[in-house]
C-alpha cells in the first residue's frame, strides 16, 4: 500500500472518530502535502461534530489573534451540514459589518475588538488544516502556537490536521525545542508523507494526452540515444516525488502542445525534452544553470569517461543530466525561451522546425542514422572501427539528405575516434557552405543555438564573414560614428576589404562638412582585434600621404583628425 493511501485511511479514520485531536503530517516540500489535504477535504460531505473545515498558512501571521481571524474567516462549513445557513450569516455579519461599522455599547468602542470575540465564540467543532508550520514568523511565539492548538483540540473540539517540512523545522531551533519538548501533549499521531514518483504522477497526468502509458516511439536526435521511455519512467530515474515540478512540466507540455499539432513527427521526442528540462531547471537549479549547460554544450561533461581532477568536478556537478537521459537537441532552445520568458516566439523559431519535420519525414533516415549511434549508446559490441566504418559509409551515401548539425556532430565524433577522412572533412565544409549560403542576409546572433560543435561554428562564421558585401567607406564610418554612445564593432566587417589607397580617395573626394570630427572619432575607436587594427592600419598610411601632400593638410590631420604622422 502506497504512502498516500495509508495516510488517506489514517484521515478518514481521524475525522470518523468521536474523538477531537491533532494529527501531523510530515513531508519534503514539493511532495504535495497541501495537494493532498485539499483534495481529500474536498471529497468530505460531513464530519461528525464538526460544522466545517478551515486552511490556513502560517507563512505571514504574525499573532495568535491573526490565525484565529484566519481560521474563522476562511471557514467553509461541509455540505451536509444542518444549519450551515445561520452559520454562514455570523461569518458574513462578522467579517463584512463588523468590520465596517463602529459600533459603542458600553466602554467599548472598537469594531476589531467585537468581532474579535464573535470569532472567539464561533471558533469551535471545526477541522483545522495548519500548514507551513516551519514558515511562520518569528514574533509568533512556539509556546503559544502549540498552545493555541492544543486548546483548539481541548476546549473548542476541533480536529486539526499539522502539515510541515521536519527538516526545515528543525533549522529554527526554537520552534524545534519548542515541539520536542510539547509533542507528546500536542500531538496524538505523526504520519509521514513520502509518495512515490509514481504517486504524484498519478496525480497530475492520469488520464491526460501527456501520461504516455505506452511506451512511444520516440523520434528524437539522430545524434541521441533513442529515448522511448515514459513521462513517469523519466521522473523515476531521478527519484523525483516533486508534484509541483510535476506540474510545471505539465504546463509546459499544455503550452508547447497546440503549437507542435504541425510538427507532428516531433512531439513526442520534444515533449520528453520538456520533462527533462523542466525537472533539471526546477530541481537542480542551485547547483547549474541548465540554460548555460545546453547553450554552451557543458552537458556533453556528464558523459566524459576520462576524467582529470577537474573534469571529475565538472562530472559530478552535471550528472543529474546523466542520470535523467538527457541529450542536446536544436529545438531545446525552445525550452529554454520558454522558461526564461514564460513564451516562445514561434514565428522566429517556425524555420527550424519545418526543416526538422522534413528532414523526419525523409523515409527512415532518422531510424538508420540513430541505428548508427547505437553501435556506441547500445552495449559494448561494436568496436571503434566498426562505428567509424558504419558512420562514414551512411555520411558519404545520404549527404544529400543530412543537415549540417547531422554531419558536425558525427564529424566531432569521428574526430575524436579518428575516423574523419578528407574526403568527410571535405563533406562538412560543402555542408558549411550550403548553411552559409541558405542563411546569408539573416540574423546571425543565435547561430550558437543550432548544435553545432565550436570547431564547425568557427568554420561558418568565417564562411559567413567571407560572404559580407563591402558598403562605401563613407557609409560605414558615418555608421560607425553616428552614436556618441558607443558602436557596433561588428560593422567594420563591410570595411574587410578596404585598402589604404581606398581610404586616400575616400578621404580627398568627400564633401561632407564634418569629415575631419568623423575620422576623428573613428580612428580614437578602432582597434583591438585583428580586422580592426588592420583597417586602422590602412587609415593611417592614407592619413599619412594626405600630410605628406602640403601643410595645411598635415594641420588638418594633426590638429582635426588628432593623428601625428611622424613628420
Amino acid at each position: 500500500m502506497a504512502s498516500t493511501d495509508r495516510i488517506n485511511e489514517a484521515l478518514t479514520k481521524f475525522l470518523e472518530s468521536d474523538l477531537s485531536g491533532v494529527i501531523a503530517i510530515k513531508g519534503a516540500w514539493g511532495v504535495g502535502k497541501t495537494y493532498f489535504w485539499n483534495r481529500f477535504i474536498s471529497g468530505v460531505k460531513s464530519v461528525k461534530g464538526c460544522r466545517g473545515h478551515s486552511y490556513v498558512s502560517l507563512f505571514g501571521i504574525a499573532r495568535i489573534e491573526e490565525l484565529k481571524s484566519a481560521i474563522f474567516t476562511r471557514h467553509v462549513p461541509f455540505a451536509d451540514q444542518k444549519g450551515r445557513g445561520k452559520f454562514d450569516t455570523a461569518k458574513k455579519f462578522t467579517t463584512s459589518v463588523l468590520r465596517n461599522v463602529e459600533v459603542s455599547i458600553g466602554p467599548i468602542k472598537n469594531t476589531d475588538v467585537w468581532a474579535n470575540i464573535i470569532e472567539d465564540r464561533s471558533l469551535r467543532e471545526f477541522v483545522v488544516c495548519i500548514d507551513d508550520l516551519e514558515r511562520k514568523e518569528p514574533g509568533l511565539s512556539p509556546s503559544a502556537l502549540l498552545g493555541f492548538i492544543a486548546n483548539l483540540r481541548d476546549e473548542r473540539r476541533c480536529k486539526v490536521v499539522l502539515l510541515y517540512n521536519d527538516e526545515e523545522l528543525g533549522k529554527d531551533k526554537s520552534l524545534a525545542k519548542t515541539l520536542a519538548e510539547y509533542r507528546e501533549k500536542v500531538i496524538d499521531r505523526e504520519l509521514t508523507f513520502r509518495p512515490t514518483a509514481a504517486d504524484s504522477h498519478h496525480i497530475i497526468f492520469r488520464g491526460t494526452k501527456y501520461e504516455f502509458k505506452t511506451k512511444t516511439k520516440s523520434r528524437s536526435d539522430p545524434f541521441n540515444p533513442s529515448d522511448d521511455r515514459t513521462i513517469l519512467e523519466i521522473f523515476e530515474s531521478i527519484d523525483t516525488a516533486n508534484i509541483r515540478v510535476m506540474r510545471k512540466a505539465y504546463d509546459a507540455l499544455e503550452y508547447f502542445y497546440d503549437g507542435f499539432k504541425s510538427y507532428p513527427r516531433q512531439w513526442h521526442a520534444f515533449a520528453r525534452q520538456v520533462v527533462k528540462i523542466c525537472c533539471l531547471h526546477y530541481i537542480y537549479g542551485r547547483d547549474f544553470a541548465i540554460e548555460e549547460a545546453i547553450r554552451s554544450n557543458k552537458w556533453i561533461a556528464a558523459y566524459r569517461e576520462e576524467k582529470d581532477g577537474n573534469q571529475k568536478q565538472e562530472a559530478a556537478k552535471y550528472s543529474p543530466l546523466r542520470k535523467i537521459g538527457y541529450f542536446g537537441s536544436e529545438t531545446d532552445t525552445l525550452i529554454l525561451e520558454y522558461l526564461r520568458y514564460g513564451y516562445v516566439d514561434w514565428e522566429s523559431n517556425k524555420t527550424l522546425l519545418s526543416q526538422r519535420e522534413k528532414q523526419l519525414a525523409l523515409t527512415g533516415l532518422s531510424e538508420k542514422l540513430r541505428s548508427v549511434w547505437d553501435k556506441i549508446w547500445s552495449n559494448f559490441q561494436a568496436s571503434q572501427e566498426d562505428f567509424n566504418t558504419s558512420m562514414g559509409a551512411f555520411l558519404k551515401k545520404h549527404r544529400a539528405k543530412l543537415s549540417l548539425t547531422d554531419v558536425s556532430q558525427a564529424a566531432l565524433v569521428l574526430k575524436e575516434f579518428g575516423g574523419l577522412t578528407r574526403e568527410l572533412e571535405q563533406l562538412l565544409n560543402d555542408k558549411v557552405d550550403e548553411f552559409a549560403e541558405a542563411v546569408k542576409g539573416k540574423d546571425l546572433d543565435q547561430l550558437h543555438l543550432h548544435g553545432i560543435g565550436e570547431h564547425v561554428l568557427k568554420m561558418l562564421k568565417q564562411k559567413l564573414n567571407d560572404q559580407v558585401v563591402a558598403k562605401p567607406i563613407g557609409e560605414v564610418v558615418s555608421m560607425l560614428t553616428a552614436n556618441d554612445n558607443g558602436w557596433n564593432p561588428s560593422d567594420l566587417k563591410y570595411l574587410k576589404d578596404s585598402t589604404a589607397d581606398d581610404f586616400y580617395e575616400y578621404m580627398k573626394s568627400s564633401k561632407e562638412k564634418k569629415l575631419l570630427s568623423r575620422l576623428h572619432q573613428f580612428h580614437e575607436r578602432i582597434g583591438g582585434h585583428a580586422l580592426a587594427n588592420r583597417i586602422k592600419k590602412n587609415l593611417e598610411e592614407a592619413l599619412t600621404k594626405l600630410a605628406k601632400e602640403n601643410a595645411i593638410n598635415a594641420r588638418r590631420i594633426r590638429y582635426g583628425v588628432g593623428f601625428t604622422t611622424g613628420q
